[in-house]
């Protein structure tokens, strides 16, 4: 390890320790080496350090020639400079990104010049159909030279049967005997995917690129790695939206699992049965294994051999499915000392996925958590700048590296520059790396506490994505590959729990589950020798597939006396082949109801807007329309948007064609009696629509109304019975906005929000199963579950706050339990919170150093000991509540 992690100390609190301050990227934004002053590098760096950064890393995306003899003169001057001063560097892996392209190398080319075969691959395919019984020969395609054979499959279209027919090749030749039936034949193929970046899912690859980029630095500044350069980082690889793929995948994968997956790759573009989701599962599954070892384990050998900490981070790791950018984003980072994100372009742009990376770390024992931040915002005003320090801290980020510094403050490319130059940065920044300074040493090791921890649904996430030939599905690659679907709910459920119900919690990767958890009683326990974590509730996000193997350890702790919540879709396919109908038992016997049956109502419509890069929402999704909270909403597709009701790019001609009318859908997927419907619109623009419904055959109007604007209620004159129920547009100017839209029966019921479903058993294990949730739903199931949680925040403070938020973290550091407290809103809150145990509280003020005692009292509650604590919180304001626990009830 590059840095010793200690126990809390008041003294090195308050002195802010210049090794937990920022990092930030050092942008040469001139063109030609040459054109770097000596005594402008020198002095950057003096006013850098002077300004308490701890050091920096060098982007040098605007270098031409990269890596010659001039750049590395001034990179000497910056490293020797940096060892005078006590500064550090981050090994900013090439000049640009994405990592793995060596690009603008000196002596000419790029990694895809240098090795031609070594780049990035995509698997493609050729088809035929033919009746069966049926015998022959097949020639393959005549690419065989250029596009290597990686298998041939055949589907019987009838019985789902397959086959591999590989080892029936000789030459170009393949016979096949087929039986009776209609039958789908497949060659698999290799294709050179074009862009100019290592096969990331290849180490020997890897390592070639390691040989052009980070090596070079090694053999020109060896005494000064583990000394100077403290860190590598790579930036934004990813498997992006081809079907990428490597040559070797067939030989490794018989090597782990004894066979050659070319049986199961049909199922990579078709469903072929039953265990379609398993066999997915193994497939993506596999391919993520050799990212995270491919790219991720290679570079971070490289930089342990080298004495450095491995940071980085991929391609849009805020999507709702990563699996064809990133695999499998939790596992990515198993490898990875300080595993990272990116919250560049605006704030809030990836605060859904930043507790997906925090959990990858605490679920792989890391005790630091890397964010890139503050760049490419334009103006970013100082108080956003703290709301995403407060943030991210309260979300297990501590380690910050800003977009900030910029050779010539003249050409900022994307801004803003953060340094001694720019106000009303200038001003600010010392007050800005202590502040981070004295959170990220107060918050970097020790131990995480939550009593809830969350199911990472890879598994649902792996079953319900497949390859499509020539986008013709529902596909974004912003999105994930495919359009998000309203069962895909983990991030959202994580913000109603970090945003709205404050209740901290951990994702549990599947493989973490297998391996390092365990069931004591009625407790779920991560079982690491530093963040060793215990939870009382486990929750299994909504999603159709899950590991058998993990579902029999919770339902271990279910009959054990644990607490276990299910929500929306509940699983009902395994992820191993052949264990369907297991899965399906235990999850009736731990909920009381068939998972068939469990799906909450599902909403879909005409178009979506889909605002990304504009603004820090994800996008205006039909399910926002009824996900109980009226701050989010659906808003339908206008000229100059970009996404269709399938998510594919659309030209004005296309929505013209389609008749302009615009629709907004909820399917209950059985029939209910509809009695009344309220609506709420966000922008008043609707001068004409009708609420319909679905026969069976064809749409028929119950009501129809001119303007809605916000809280209005229709009451059906007779009540309607079906499972399909729509509002529609007809040809409106202005686009459609509805942030809220219930449907309640007869007896007042909310058909949106159906009643919640219980389940107990004479251990004392209760689940609850939620078929949809908002925070208000979800937040009454877990007080029902457990009366007290670790921190319990006074009733009085608003679930939604004005511009951020009020959250926390809570971690142990030898005897000391630390709360870092932060309101990122723009009120000032006043209340108690109470933490569980005996505590003397004490208050640390990161913005400023200082201590000081707090008013509290102890109290008792359901039997346990409880300590209430007193706050005023000013708006964007954070502080730590430490003390040693006297007892824990």
């Amino acid at each position: 390890m590059i840095i010793e992690y200690h126990a809390f100390d008041y003294e090195c609190f308050r002195a802010a320790p210049r090794e937990y301050a920022p990092m930030p990227l050092w942008f040469w934004n001139v063109p030609e080496p040459s054109a770097l002053n000596d005594d402008t590098i020198v002095e950057i760096l003096n006013k850098c350090y002077d300004s308490g950064y701890r050091g920096l890393g060098i982007d040098s995306f605007f270098i031409k020639e990269y890596l010659g003899d001039v750049y590395m003169q001034k990179y000497r001057l910056v490293v020797e400079e940096c060892a005078r001063l006590g500064m550090k560097l981050c090994l900013y892996d090439e000049n640009g990104n994405p990592s793995g392209t060596a690009y603008k190398l000196v002596d000419g080319g790029s990694f895809v010049e240098k090795y031609p075969n070594d780049v990035l691959k995509a698997l493609v395919k050729h088809e035929f159909e033919l009746d069966g019984p049926a015998t022959g020969v097949l020639r393959l395609p005549d690419k065989t030279a250029t596009e290597p054979l990686m298998g041939i499959a055949a589907v019987n279209l009838d019985t789902n049967e397959t086959l591999d027919l590989t080892d029936n090749c000789t030459g170009q030749n393949c016979s096949y005997d087929l039986g009776c039936g209609r039958w789908r034949i497949m060659i698999f193929m290799l294709r050179m995917y074009g862009a100019a970046r290592c096969d990331c899912l290849d180490p020997d690859a890897v390592c070639k690129f390691i040989g052009l980029t980070y090596q070079k630095y090694y053999d020109a500044f060896k005494e000064y790695f583990g000394t100077v350069f403290l860190m590598a980082f790579y930036d934004e690889p990813a498997l992006f939206d081809n079907n990428i793929w490597t040559g070797k995948f067939n030989d490794k994968f018989k090597l782990r699992y004894g066979h050659s997956p070319v049986k199961y790759y049909p199922a990579l573009y078709y469903d072929i049965g039953p265990d379609t989701a398993a066999f997915r599962n193994m497939l993506w599954g596999f391919r993520s294994d050799l990212y995270a070892d491919g790219w991720v384990k290679t570079i971070r050998n490289w930089c342990f051999d080298k004495k450095l900490q491995c940071t980085g981070h991929n391609d849009q790791e805020e999507i709702l499915n990563p699996v064809f950018a990133s695999g499998d984003l939790m596992k990515l980072f198993r490898n990875q000392d300080v595993p990272g994100l990116d919250e560049v372009i605006f704030y809030g742009r990836i605060h859904r996925a930043i507790k997906v990376v925090s959990s990858s770390a605490h679920n792989w024992d890391k005790d630091r958590v890397k964010v890139e931040i503050h760049g490419a915002t334009n103006d970013i005003s100082v108080d956003t700048m703290f709301r995403d320090l407060i943030d991210h801290y309260a979300m297990g980020v501590n380690l910050f590296i800003p977009h900030a510094v910029w050779y010539d403050p003249s050409d900022v490319v994307h801004p803003p520059e953060l340094s001694w130059r720019t106000e009303p940065y200038a001003s600010i920044l010392p007050t800005y790396n202590d502040y981070v300074s004295r959170c990220s040493y107060t918050l970097t090791g020790g131990r995480h506490i939550a009593d809830i921890g969350i199911l990472y649904p890879i598994a649902t996430l792996q079953a319900d994505i497949c390859f499509t030939d020539a986008h013709s599905a529902p596909y974004d690659y912003y999105k994930g590959g495919v359009v998000p679907k309203a069962e895909w709910n983990y991030m959202d459920i994580g913000q109603m729990l970090t945003r709205s119900i404050r209740r901290d919690f951990t994702f549990l990767h599947p493989d973490i589950i297998d391996e390092r958890c365990t069931v004591e009683g009625d407790t779920f326990k991560l079982n690491n020798a530093v963040n060793y974590e215990t939870y009382k509730v486990i929750i299994i996000p909504g999603g159709n597939t899950i590991s058998l193997k993990n579902l029999k350890k919770i339902e271990e702790f279910y009959f054990n006396g644990g607490k276990v919540v299910g929500v929306r879709q509940l699983p009902y396919l395994s992820s191993e082949p052949g264990c369907n109908a297991e899965v399906r038992s235990i999850i009736q016997r731990i909920f009381g109801i068939d998972p068939m049956e469990s799906a909450g109502p599902i909403f879909t419509a005409s178009s979506f807007h889909d605002p990304y890069w504009k603004s820090n929402e994800f996008g205006y999704e039909p399910w926002k329309a009824g996900d109980g909270d009226p701050s989010t909403r659906w808003e339908a597709w206008k000229d100059g948007d970009n996404k269709d009701n399938t998510g594919k790019a659309m030209t004005r001609w296309q929505r013209t064609e389609t008749g302009g009318d615009e629709w907004l859908e909820v399917d209950f997927g059985c029939n209910v009696e509809v009695g009344r419907v309220f609506l709420n619109e966000y922008n008043q623009s609707v001068y004409s629509f009708s609420v319909e419904w679905r026969n069976g055959v064809k749409w028929e109007t119950a009501f129809s109304g001119e303007s809605i604007g916000a809280k209005k209620t229709v009451v059906f004159t007779t009540p309607v019975i079906t499972s399909r129920i729509r509002l529609f547009f007809s040809m409106p100017d202005n686009r459609v906005s509805i942030s809220e839209f219930s449907l309640y029966d007869i007896k007042g019921n909310n058909l949106i929000f159906p009643k919640v479903v219980e389940n107990t058993n004479d251990a004392g294990g209760q689940a609850v199963y939620i078929p949809n949730a908002s925070a208000e739903i979800l937040k009454a199931a877990l007080d029902s579950l457990l009366p007290d949680y670790d921190v319990n925040f006074d009733e009085r403070f608003p679930i939604n706050l004005p511009g951020g938020f009020l959250s926390y973290i809570h971690k142990v550091k030898g005897d000391t339990d630390i709360y870092f407290i932060g309101n990122s809103s723009d009120e000032l809150l006043r209340g108690h919170v109470d933490l569980r145990g005996g505590l003397i509280p004490m208050m640390m003020d990161p913005h400023t150093g200082s201590r000081s005692l707090l008013k509290y009292e102890r109290i008792e509650k359901n039997e346990q000991m409880i300590t209430r604590v007193y706050l005023d919180i000013e708006p964007i304001k954070s502080f730590f509540i430490t003390g040693t626990k006297l007892f824990s009830s």
